[in-house]
């Protein structure tokens, strides 16, 4: 099965007897290439990966949180953000 590049968090992968990593760049187009050959691409990588602008965005709402936050001295903002991951 062809897993996608930016996703080593795969739990298929870890399973998978014969793992292939596509060469498709993209989320898009391996999502679309999912779409097309279910039998051959990974459907847990198509669902479970994130596009740059996806993990941006999450991360820009983490630093607002924590920069709007009523006190310093709640940490859960913080350590929201020591816990993200950018995969």
């Amino acid at each position: 099965m062809l897993h996608f590049v930016d996703n080593p968090t795969c739990a298929a992968l870890k399973l998978d007897k014969d793992p292939r990593i596509s060469s498709v760049k993209t989320l898009h187009w391996f999502r679309s290439w999912q779409r097309s050959h279910l039998d051959k691409y990974c459907a847990e990588c198509a669902a479970t990966s994130r596009t740059d602008s996806e993990r941006y965005a999450e991360l820009r709402k983490l630093v607002e949180a924590y920069q709007s936050a009523k006190s310093y001295e709640d940490d859960a903002p913080l350590q929201a953000l020591r816990d993200w991951s950018h995969r």
